[in-house]
């Protein structure tokens, strides 16, 4: 669920999330999104691996026109 909520999200967006603890009460906060700069996403070409058939159709397909 969380993982869909954050597909169409980018750094900067602010998110409202609801929430159940465990006695039952509920809350509500929002959050802002922010990238994490420890990690780095890198193609795999660019590590000396060859990109698959299987890898291609999957970034054609998650990235579309953006990717290079």
């Amino acid at each position: 669920m969380l993982q869909a909520a954050l597909k169409a999200r980018k750094p900067g967006d602010p998110l409202r999330l609801s929430f159940k603890r465990r006695g039952g009460a509920t809350g509500t906060a929002t959050v802002t999104l922010r990238e994490d700069p420890s990690v780095d996403v890198v193609t795999v070409e660019s590590t000396g691996a060859t990109l698959t058939a299987e890898q291609k159709a999957f970034r054609d397909s998650w990235l579309g026109p953006k990717a290079k």
